[in-house]
């Protein structure tokens, strides 16, 4: 079998943070406080110094539109603040989750507000970007002076109060709605002062926040379901596949599907049992407390939509087995996958009875839902379609030639066959003028061995039947491996005319 990966499924965390490029004329700074504290301004954390992990990337799902990973953010200004002054701050590569009240806090006290949301990519508005903060009003001066000195730490709070390191403040959430493996920076860059003039002041480089990652993953175990001709394509087949004439057969099917999972090759199959075909659906989410996923919905459609009276059992749900028919919808309401968890979905098909079976594809566009915390609902962005998590084929026929027999002698061929089952025998007459004949002969038995003869019995009494001459190249066709040998007389006794 083969195992296809949703395109967003593959993408995995850089491990490297990729530096910006420092900029003339940004003499203030942005850091990305790693640590466990964040703004209390009684830690003893520096969030300039040694305790600030510059080099840890924090990982932002791109799972959820407008859901994102909590950065704590921290501003320290070359000036002291001015009260009316205002700066941007923008993410780059990514954008922020809604916050329509947040703040800028020095410990627990609000010291600026946001007012302006700035344009965002999403609609509805449910990111934002180029927000504008303002420093607040104050006249006064001990509070100035505790709370807008330069080189302090400030930081960034999504709603309009500041908290300690005990009740640490919301911070502000980094979401992408763009591909994994991309890097996120953020930066402040552009200010004014109080007096509505541009000033550099307050401007800073870009600092990296993280790398944009794909938490869930998707993928499928896609079987190759053989249809068994000798049973007029009514059912599946796990016996033996034709692979040609004297040689080894080999197996159609996989016995045990959860061994084959993690295997770099697949063999082709249908399940283990000739009734049955079965497509395995991984998910795996490695959201941590992020977000846990509890739906999983998808509709198995087949080609043209034939076979739409084959049906299919569920495997997944938390209240067991649902049953459908194909092109008919599947929700899973309670797939409940947590964090850091991996689960398999298994989709079983039946043929309808007495129905033959079409070759083709089954597709599905598998869609997840998910919750963060246990009450609101979101809409996971992976949403991949697999054109196939099945495929029908008839199982194949050997083909072989039989280059030269002639009705002027007595020749044959003899053709043993390789199953346990019945099979199909067909055959083409060529003629030394390149007129052809064809006829379907009588099924072989399991395991049967016949003998056709060129001077007598079918053979000929085709080539008589549409005129053709006594030379013949013989095309035949069976629905079984086989062992063959033909022979014809000469001067010197038998001749073996190899087949091929």
């Amino acid at each position: 079998m083969n195992k296809v990966f949703s395109k967003v499924a593959v993408a995995t965390l850089m491990s490297a943070v990729v530096a910006t490029a420092v900029q003339a004329g940004t003499p203030s700074k942005l850091y990305i406080n790693t640590g466990a504290a964040y703004n209390d301004h009684n830690s003893s954390e520096t969030f300039g110094g040694h305790n600030v992990d510059g080099n840890k990337s924090l990982p932002i799902s791109i799972d959820i539109a407008g859901q994102g990973t909590g950065a704590r953010i921290v501003f320290s200004p070359f000036v002291n603040l001015t009260s009316g002054s205002k700066f941007t701050l923008e993410a780059v590569g990514a954008e922020f989750a809604l916050s329509r009240e947040s703040s800028l806090c020095h410990g627990k006290t609000v010291i600026g507000k946001m007012v302006s949301v700035g344009p965002s990519t999403a609609t509805p508005t449910t990111t934002m970007n180029n927000m504008s903060f303002r420093i607040i009003d104050s006249d006064d001066d001990a509070f100035k002076k505790n709370n807008f000195a330069k080189d302090g730490n400030y930081t960034f709070a999504a709603g309009n109060t500041c908290h300690d390191g005990t009740n640490p403040t919301p911070p502000l959430s980094l979401t992408s709605n763009g591909d994994a493996c991309q890097v996120v920076s953020v930066r402040i860059p552009t200010a004014i002062d109080d007096s509505s003039q541009a000033f550099e002041d307050y401007t800073t480089n870009a600092v990296t926040a993280g790398t944009t990652k794909r938490f869930v993953s998707i993928s499928c175990t896609v079987p190759v379901c053989s249809i068994d001709i000798n049973d007029d394509m009514k059912s599946f087949t796990t016996t033996s596949t034709p692979s040609g004439i004297n040689g080894a057969t080999r197996s159609s099917v996989a016995t045990d599907l959860s061994a084959l999972r993690n295997a770099s090759t697949y063999c082709d199959g249908c399940g283990s049992s000739a009734t049955s075909c079965v497509t395995t659906i991984s998910v795996k989410n490695a959201a941590g407390s992020d977000f846990n996923i509890t739906k999983l919905s998808f509709t198995p459609t087949f080609t043209a939509g034939a076979n739409a009276g084959m049906t299919y059992v569920v495997d997944g749900n938390t209240s067991g087995p649902i049953n459908g028919t194909l092109g008919s919808a599947i929700v899973l309401t309670d797939f409940n996958l947590s964090a850091n968890t991996e689960k398999n979905v298994t989709v079983t098909y039946t043929p309808t009875s007495g129905s033959a079976i079409a070759e083709g594809n089954v597709s599905a566009t598998l869609v997840l839902g998910a919750t963060k915390g246990s009450t609101k609902d979101l809409a996971l962005t992976a949403t991949p379609k697999f054109n196939a998590i099945a495929t029908f084929q008839v199982a194949g026929q050997t083909e072989f030639t039989v280059p030269y027999m002639n009705s002027n002698n007595h020749g044959f061929v003899k053709i043993t066959t390789l199953s346990n089952k019945g099979a199909k025998l067909s055959v083409t007459l060529t003629d030394q003028n390149g007129k052809q004949a064809s006829k379907d002969l009588t099924d072989l038995k399991a395991n049967e061995t016949v003998y056709l003869f060129s001077d007598s019995g079918d053979l000929k009494d085709l080539a008589d039947a549409n005129g053709l001459k006594n030379a013949w190249t013989v095309d035949f066709k069976t629905t079984a491996a086989a062992t063959v040998v033909s022979y014809m007389p000469t001067k010197d006794g038998e001749r073996t005319i190899l087949a091929y």
